[in-house]
């Protein structure tokens, strides 16, 4: 039996640039799939590292709006403790009740006078009481008239109070004056 070869075979300059050919293609796919990788794996890198960044500026804005809130509640700490103090400061320094106009008249009452009544309407005061000398009470008035806190200080009325008008019987007097609308306590 004979054999035919029906294929055409190649010259073997054909062959070497088939061969030629079939490298380049090996090679230029390799290079082009090494770049697409390259880029891919870039690509993945950039991703993971926006995304640590995004987690990273995430749990920083949660810990700087946990320090906002804090923040906010101090300051609303803050003005509560402001009005607490200024009312506080309104009651020491602006008092609405005569204890402290009390404390300094007491304080200026020489030993032998002797308070009975102490009236205030708004910023009018009124002083009534007795003493045994006439000196001492105008010592007293001119005591009250040297403070910061009164101004007006009048002595309206010094009368005797028994009927025998001797000079061993209580003097009874009545002070009048006004309260000073910026006096400060110290």
């Amino acid at each position: 039996m004979k054999e035919f070869n029906l294929i055409k075979t190649l010259s073997p300059q054909k062959k070497q640039r088939l061969i030629y050919w079939l490298y380049l293609t090996i090679i230029a796919f390799v290079l082009i799939f090494s770049l697409i990788t390259i880029y891919a794996i870039h690509g993945i890198y950039s991703l993971w590292q926006y995304k640590t960044k995004y987690r990273n500026l995430k749990n920083t804005i949660a810990y700087e709006q946990t320090l906002l809130n804090e923040i906010k509640s101090f300051n609303d700490q803050h003005s509560i403790l402001k009005k607490k103090l200024a009312k506080i400061d309104k009651f020491l320094h602006k008092p609405a009740n005569p204890c402290h106009y009390l404390q300094i008249i007491s304080s200026l009452i020489p030993e032998e006078v002797a308070l009975t009544t102490y009236k205030q309407e708004k910023k009018s005061m009124q002083l009534e009481g007795h003493a045994f000398g006439m000196q001492q009470v105008i010592a007293f008035s001119q005591a009250l008239k040297t403070t910061d806190v009164f101004d007006k200080i009048q002595l309206t009325s010094l009368t005797h109070q028994a009927s025998n008008k001797s000079t061993h019987a209580p003097l009874r007097f009545v002070i009048k004056g006004t309260i000073k609308k910026n006096f400060i306590l110290s």
